[in-house]
């Protein structure tokens, strides 16, 4: 093609050339002045014709072309490339992600970093009750959550078979975690077992027990304290039994009851007020009235408010949320833990999925 439109190319321009010297000769032969020029004019015809005669391609075909192989793209080839490369990046990103995530995710890790006993995995409560704060006990006691709790009591009364503890702080590492709905749930399952309970909120930087039951926040355990009312007389009863009896430590059927000490006037220092003496003889008198004190204390790594407590009571229950604790915080968890005067039962896990383990 190349060869064929070169060729076309010289011989256009030779017609040219050769319209433009016979079109001169034309015009000078009707001038008679013009005769001398004729004789060169004709000879640069004859020169033209010459050339257009002898003309030849200044390209020519060597080699036919043979078959074609294509180069790009090679699809077989670079769909293996973009898999290796996807899945090693993909691997890469996933390493870099847990090297960088620090935070516990099974309950497995969860219990072999802190050494304690998983006693429960706590749903989170139906949609209904998130804005109310309703213990799901009191609100929804059929529900599956509150079925949740009663597998909780029922596994700290294992773990407490040879303890005998008879208060109980329930505290988490962190804030956010849904220690205080653990504790009034809890509270109100023992009190559905038959047993005469006392929940007491001390968490006084953030107290939510009164809001739970819809009580008055005063007066409350900082006015026993301080001596501005009896005990008798700040503790609110907000529950009843349920259902058929359960045995009392005597052996007799009784209906259990709940009572619900506030928190009360909130101290200048709340850390101080924990471990009073004071407050040591509220405990003291407490213990005599119920079979059961759950206690409501402060997050363990935020505030030592829970670790002054932990000198008052005779165990503890950790409550933690998976993918809220990291690794880190874990460890120092255990190590306070570790050094508290008081034996820690073991922990729950709160806002875990409600599966079929919950379902008869």
């Amino acid at each position: 093609a190349f060869t064929r439109y070169r060729a076309e190319l010289d011989a256009a321009g030779l017609e040219r050339a050769l319209d433009e010297v016979r079109e001169r000769i034309a015009n000078l032969q009707a001038e008679p002045e013009g005769a001398e020029l004729l004789g060169g004019l004709r000879q640069k015809e004859e020169e033209l014709l010459t050339l257009q005669a002898l003309q030849t391609g200044y390209a020519s075909v060597v080699r036919s072309a043979g078959g074609t192989e294509q180069v790009q793209p090679k699809p077989i080839r670079n769909a293996l490339l973009g898999v290796a490369l996807g899945l090693g990046l993909g691997l890469l990103l996933a390493f870099l992600a847990d090297a960088l995530d620090t935070r516990i995710r099974s309950s497995d890790e969860l219990a072999e970093r802190l050494g304690l006993t998983l006693l429960g995995r706590l749903p989170p409560p139906p949609r209904s009750l998130r804005r109310t704060h309703r213990p799901v006990l009191a609100a929804e006691p059929d529900a599956v959550a509150a079925e949740a709790f009663r597998m909780l009591r029922t596994n700290i009364d294992f773990a407490n078979l040879d303890l005998h503890a008879r208060s109980i702080m329930v505290t988490s590492g962190l804030d956010s975690e849904g220690k205080s709905t653990t504790a009034a749930n809890l509270a109100l399952a023992y009190a559905y077992a038959g047993r005469h309970v006392a929940l007491v909120d001390l968490d006084l930087r953030r107290p939510m027990v009164s809001e739970f039951f819809r009580i008055k926040p005063v007066p409350g355990i900082t006015d026993i304290a301080l001596g501005y009312v009896s005990l008798r007389r700040a503790l609110v009863p907000v529950a009843t039994w349920q259902g058929t009896p359960a045995p009392s430590q005597n052996g007799n059927r009784d209906a259990g009851t709940l009572f619900v000490a506030p928190a009360g006037r909130t101290p200048p220092n709340p850390g101080e007020f924990v471990g009073s003496e004071a407050l040591g003889s509220v405990f003291e008198e407490l213990r005599g009235m119920t079979d059961i004190v759950v206690v409501d204390a402060p997050p363990l790594l935020q505030v030592g408010d829970a670790m002054s407590l932990s000198a008052r009571v005779d165990a503890i229950l950790l409550v933690t949320r998976l993918k809220a604790l990291r690794r880190s915080d874990a460890s120092e968890l255990k190590r306070l833990l570790s050094t508290s005067p008081a034996a820690t039962l073991g922990f729950a896990i709160t806002n875990a999925s409600a599966g079929s383990r919950y379902a008869y």
